[in-house]
């Protein structure tokens, strides 16, 4: 007789069931009451509750011994207690950039008081004609192996976030690169095309790259205290400032433009109120640091969220780029002019790049005019966003859509949310067949030199162009 044991076995899940009849059983059996042995019964021997009298001894402990843990080994961590050495009774709004602020863009408008323009500032359009002999003439090549190296050939496997599969219980585990680590490899290497682009410049020398460059500010509106701790990831310093964006004219016209309404909501509202915060001012250079004049800071978010009512918005994006910006600027600004600074002797300006998930690209230029926030009324702060749009015909009406900028697009469909996976079997070769780089856009790279060049040896030709112009005029 053949053995279909093992057969049948494997198709019903003998251990899944078995745990599942013993939790469903075992909670419909009724268990008698003891039984009290005769003996002790005719012996008169009192029995005692061992539940109930463990209770009335917690009780007289709790009671009459007041005893509080005085060692570190029973003592927890601090928290969001009082027992925090940075604990205030006064609470902060705090904003961190991992805030989805409910009305995006519009909401950080209000609370760092600037106007928005979309396009790009006429410096950025002088540059572009100016950086394309820097061009290397493989420049594309290059990028593509790049883009290669962040999401299939770089070494390290770590392992991702667990995900929940519909079909089953069970939560595989998944090895590959990490958003993470791809958006930071890729970021570094466009840096790095980008300086030998332009190697051999004099003007190179006087920069630097900083990594996680903390910047937090802090102010007060009424009632209302504020607080700004932003982390940028990747950060551009040089020895002199950027040149203004706009003019001394259009800087004065600001203050006749109004800054949107939120009504009935509050401008803090999505703002973490915490008691544990340090109210300072922090830049991440020292006073004798050459090179502490931000230029270009990359914001790079890893977003994971996987349901579709959580994942951000354009809007809430360009909200974040904000907030880094005007962080960044406030207090370099107070570290330059004084903690109680309001009115500026001259605009600061710095640019950003906004990386989402390493594949698509925002472009701003900020402009500080103003600390004086705790009303909205004056010159304003200034903000350019580049990005793209998509254009669609709906019967007669024409759709634009804004959009980020995509830097490339995969030929298979084996990158998830949570990073780049990496599926082998049990003799170790891939399941599938090696990614490949589909689609590759160059746009990216080509407004990130313009960027780059703002403010090098090219700045200066605008600069003599223009007077030579006036002149003539």
């Amino acid at each position: 007789m053949p053995q279909l044991t093992r057969i049948l076995l494997e198709s019903v899940r003998p251990r899944y069931h078995f745990k599942r009849n013993w939790f469903r059983y075992g909670q419909k059996q009724e268990l008698p009451p003891p039984e009290i042995p005769r003996a002790y019964v005719e012996q008169g021997i009192p029995l005692i509750n061992a539940a109930a009298e463990q209770k009335q001894h917690e009780k007289f402990v709790e009671d009459y011994c007041e005893w509080e843990p005085d060692h570190p080994i029973f003592i927890g961590p601090p928290g969001n207690t009082p027992r925090n050495p940075r604990w205030k009774d006064q609470s902060v709004r705090l904003y961190d950039g991992s805030n989805q602020l409910l009305e995006g863009i519009e909401q950080m408008q209000i609370i760092t008081k600037t106007v928005v323009t979309r396009g790009v500032p006429s410096v950025w359009k002088q540059l572009e004609p100016l950086v394309r002999p820097y061009h290397l003439p493989d420049e594309d090549e290059r990028m593509r192996r790049y883009v290669m190296q962040s999401v299939r050939w770089d070494p390290s496997i770590d392992r991702l976030p667990t995900r929940a599969l519909v079909y089953t219980p069970f939560r595989p585990i998944y090895y590959g690169i990490t958003l993470e680590r791809s958006s930071r490899l890729l970021a570094n290497n466009m840096l790095r095309l980008t300086e030998m682009s332009f190697g051999g410049k004099h003007d190179l020398r006087r920069r630097q790259v900083i990594r996680n460059a903390l910047s937090q500010v802090t102010w007060a509106r009424g009632e209302d205290r504020i607080a700004f701790d932003c982390n940028n990831d990747l950060l551009i310093s040089s020895e002199k400032p950027l040149h203004p964006f706009a003019t001394t004219e259009e800087v004065g016209k600001t203050s006749n433009i109004a800054l949107p309404s939120i009504f009935p909501l509050k401008f803090n509202i999505s703002l973490d109120e915490v008691n544990v915060y340090d109210w300072e001012n922090r830049h991440p250079f020292t006073d004798d640091c050459p090179f502490g004049v931000p230029h270009t800071i990359f914001v790079l978010h890893n977003d994971t969220t996987l349901v579709e009512v959580d994942a951000w918005t354009h809007s809430q994006m360009h909200a974040k780029a904000l907030g880094h910006c005007y962080a960044t600027l406030a207090a370099y600004a107070k570290r330059l002019y004084g903690e109680n600074v309001k009115e500026l002797p001259q605009p600061l300006s710095v640019q950003c790049v906004y990386a989402f998930r390493g594949r698509r690209y925002f472009f701003y230029a900020f402009q500080l005019n103003t600390l004086a926030i705790d009303h909205l009324d004056g010159i304003k702060n200034q903000l350019w966003i580049d990005a793209s749009e998509r254009v669609e015909q709906k019967d007669d009406e024409v759709i634009r859509e804004e959009m980020p900028y995509a830097m490339f697009r995969l030929a298979d469909q084996m990158q998830g949310l949570m990073g780049y996976q990496i599926y082998k079997e049990k003799k170790q070769e891939p399941r599938y067949p090696i990614r490949l780089l589909d689609v590759y856009h160059p746009e990216v790279v080509n407004k990130f030199f313009v960027l780059y060049a703002n403010q090098l040896h090219l700045t200066d030709q605008i600069a003599s162009s223009s007077e030579s112009l006036n002149a003539t005029a």
